[in-house]
């Protein structure tokens, strides 16, 4: 990582590129209001910067789907399903 970038990171933790597909779903009071596709950008224990096909409203709760880039046993592909609240 460039110093100039790392000296104007915010972030306290490391960010990892990685792109996958990621499909998502928008839930309010635990009915799903919302549900499209995009792309991640990086992830790190803290979080998941990715981007979709339209704007997400901040402080909406997400689940995440992002495809897995190791396959179960060399023969079954994954997901990784996180849930959050969308921050920016």
């Amino acid at each position: 990582m460039d110093v100039m970038k790392r000296e104007n990171e915010r972030r306290s933790k490391f960010r990892f590129a990685i792109q996958r597909d990621v499909r998502y779903k928008l839930v309010k009071d635990g009915v799903v209001v919302a549900a499209g596709g995009g792309q991640t950008i990086n992830m790190c224990s803290g979080g998941i910067a990715f981007v979709t096909e339209r704007p997400l409203t901040p402080g909406g709760f997400v689940e995440l789907s992002i495809s897995w880039p190791v396959l179960l046993d060399d023969t079954c592909p994954m997901r990784f399903v996180v849930f959050g609240r969308i921050l920016r």
